[in-house]
């Protein structure tokens, strides 16, 4: 159970983490001098654009200062929305490589991928304490969504 729950983690503190790089205004000025060929395929608009979708999906909660990143890696896998706003997202913020965008366009992870999830879903829907821990887990991310993972 533990193994599960940590692996979901480790994909969200991926997120979190390079999420934390920037300030949360994520402004795009910002973005495109950290990263001017974004310049090349993403004007302003588009950029908000998908800001305003992140924050639609429960991606990213917008405040008064800017985000805060609520990225859930289960329904990362899940849902091929949430997934491609996600990947659109962590390309704004990536260092080199998006490993998200790896992740469903490489076969291999792809199938690997989406096995955890269906046995994630599996073993949540027969198992009573993994079903609780998963929805304390949760509720902890929902009331507390910017503490980080140690501090949960």
């Amino acid at each position: 159970m533990v193994d599960k729950i940590a692996y979901l983690d480790n994909l969200e503190d991926a997120f979190d983490e390079r999420f934390s790089k920037y300030d949360s205004k994520l402004e795009y000025d910002d973005i495109i001098t950290d990263k001017p060929y974004l310049a090349d395929y993403i004007q302003e608009y588009e950029y908000e654009e998908i800001l305003n979708q992140a924050v639609e999906l429960g991606l990213l909660i917008k405040t008064k200062n800017g985000y805060i990143s609520n990225f859930n890696a289960l329904r990362f896998l899940q849902d091929e929305e949430y997934q491609q706003i996600a990947i659109q997202v962590y390309d704004f913020i990536k260092g080199t490589v998006n490993i998200f965008d790896v992740i469903t366009t490489v076969p291999h992870y792809k199938a690997m991928t989406k096995a955890a999830a269906v046995d994630f879903t599996l073993f949540e829907e027969n198992s009573v304490k993994f079903a609780l821990s998963y929805d304390l887990a949760e509720d902890l991310d929902e009331t507390y969504p910017y503490l980080n993972k140690k501090q949960k």
